[in-house]
């Protein structure tokens, strides 16, 4: 049993004692008529989050991929063949664009890092890039210029959330099922609206 389907099940238990407690709650204050039972009322809320929060987890961790495996040379390939599909994406659509680069931190390692793009100029993409690491990029953060031969993937994201590119979550996707023996809910549900994955 993977640690994902473990913390699902736990998930269902704490879930089911929220709702025991909501309904203890419940039938204090309208039957009982007692004040207090406010207090389970309330607690049985909280755990019934936590509870709904660990059986339908939509965070997951991501899982280290070496920019060398084959898998995901195969996917920075196929994201830079597509490249004028990015571009045109970029210019004539309302479509969110984001675009993957590696890029060096403060201590001299590569971190690779999914950007906000806001334009194409020539052979030069600007970009937002997170401010706070292992935070989403957003159009508030701090705009640099990357050249476009450094991309190393591309997202263009639809209103609906329908998502052309993101090959290299395929590529992790693979890698999760490969080490762990499966793929994390929150990935299987991003991945369910690419349409190139």
């Amino acid at each position: 049993m993977n640690s994902e389907l473990q913390s699902r099940i736990f998930g269902g238990l704490i879930f089911a004692v929220g709702w025991a407690l909501i309904s203890a709650g419940i039938y204090g204050v309208w039957w009982l008529n007692t004040i207090s039972a406010v207090g389970y009322l309330l607690l049985g809320i909280c755990v019934t989050y936590n509870g709904w929060e660990r059986m339908m987890p939509t965070r997951y961790a991501p899982i280290f991929v070496d920019a060398s495996e084959p898998d995901m040379l195969k996917a920075v390939a196929t994201a830079r063949a597509e490249i004028e599909r990015f571009r045109d994406g970029v210019k004539y659509t309302q479509k969110e664009a984001k675009a993957r680069f590696s890029l060096e931190t403060g201590d001299g390692h590569n971190e690779h890092v999914w950007t906000v793009v806001h334009r194409i100029n020539g052979n030069t993409l600007q970009v937002s890039i997170p401010s706070e690491p292992g935070k989403p990029a957003t159009a508030n953060d701090p705009r640099a210029e990357m050249p476009l031969e450094e991309l190393e993937d591309w997202m263009l994201v639809d209103r609906e959330g329908l998502t052309e590119g993101g090959y290299t979550l395929g590529a992790m996707a693979k890698k999760y099922r490969f080490y762990k023996g499966y793929i994390p809910r929150g990935l299987r549900l991003q991945l369910e609206k690419f349409v190139d994955v």
